[in-house]
């Protein structure tokens, strides 16, 4: 999350700089959700921020969780070199569940509680997601959840998680029914028009 930042912070400056944009809009998806947290928590051009969308958040720990065995025995593989020091090194591609290269700290901060991309998860108390989110509040975040989402696990509520975060971010939550983690198909257009709607209403002055 730290190099995504430092690239979006290039971005940004950018655009106020060179563009002399008067403000910008984060949209994150996926992982691009806790990027854009990150951001506004720690970006050095995070001022320019003016309001955030956060589309199909969902928790990586809580997905691992319903995999079994062999992700909770990579997870802790990670958790062992994380502690040895050897975070940058890199798992073998059997312990991502898609198969794509991963280093021992980045499948830690993922699958781990309390790992840096631990954000979305719905066993979090109400202080604990403050924690997490409360630096949104004064900035404008529509949290936009996938109704179908298939990265998030059947047993979690998915209204009551998409109103937890929201309110602690001090935002407000949308759900696209039926729509899949990536908003495809019919989904795509009810996705779009929630988020336009939002980003039309805020004053990028």
């Amino acid at each position: 999350l730290d190099d995504d930042v430092a690239d979006l912070d290039l971005l940004v400056a950018y655009l106020m700089d060179a563009e002399r944009f008067a403000g910008v809009a984060l949209l994150g998806h996926s992982t691009g959700c806790q990027d854009a947290v990150h951001f506004v928590k720690t970006g050095e051009r995070r001022g320019a921020v003016r309001a955030v969308v956060l589309q199909a958040p969902v928790s990586d720990r809580e997905y691992a969780a319903t995999l079994g065995g062999e992700a909770h025995e990579a997870l802790a593989r990670a958790t062992k070199m994380v502690q040895e020091g050897r975070g940058d090194e890199l798992m073998r591609r059997r312990d991502n569940y898609d198969g794509t290269p991963i280093t021992a700290h980045r499948l830690h901060s993922l699958g781990a509680k309390g790992g840096q991309d631990d954000l979305f998860s719905s066993d979090f108390s109400g202080d604990e997601r403050r924690a997490l989110l409360g630096h949104l509040r004064g900035t404008p975040t529509l949290v936009l959840t996938s109704g179908a989402d298939e990265y998030v696990p059947k047993h979690i509520d998915k209204a009551s998680l998409t109103a937890n975060i929201a309110h602690a971010c001090g935002g407000e939550g949308e759900i696209v029914e039926g729509a899949d983690h990536a908003c495809g198909g019919d989904a795509t257009g009810d996705a779009v028009r929630h988020m336009v709607a939002f980003i039309e209403r805020v004053d990028y002055k």
